[in-house]
């Protein structure tokens, strides 16, 4: 049980910080202020952009920590005790 804790523990703590990565994009204030150094070409779009789904790969990584527990959890459970 004290490795199952330990597992669960560890996932929390590193995959916080992965939450940043995965949020890492520029901001349109930052993107103004720098606009001056690099040519602007525009082009017109025949369509409207679609936003992304920026929930999926959250989503993926949540279901897959939740799976690596659950089995973790499985297979402390299922081991026979010490004789």
């Amino acid at each position: 049980m004290r490795n199952l804790l330990l597992s669960v523990t560890t996932i929390l703590l590193l995959a916080n910080g992965a939450s940043a990565c995965i949020n890492d994009s520029e901001l349109p204030g930052h993107e103004r202020e720098f606009r001056s150094q690099y040519n602007t070409v525009t082009y017109e779009l025949s369509q409207p952009v679609q936003p992304r789904n920026t929930y999926v790969m959250p989503m993926i990584a949540l279901v897959a920590g939740f799976s690596a527990v659950l089995a973790s959890a499985a297979i402390l459970l299922r081991r026979p005790t010490g004789e």
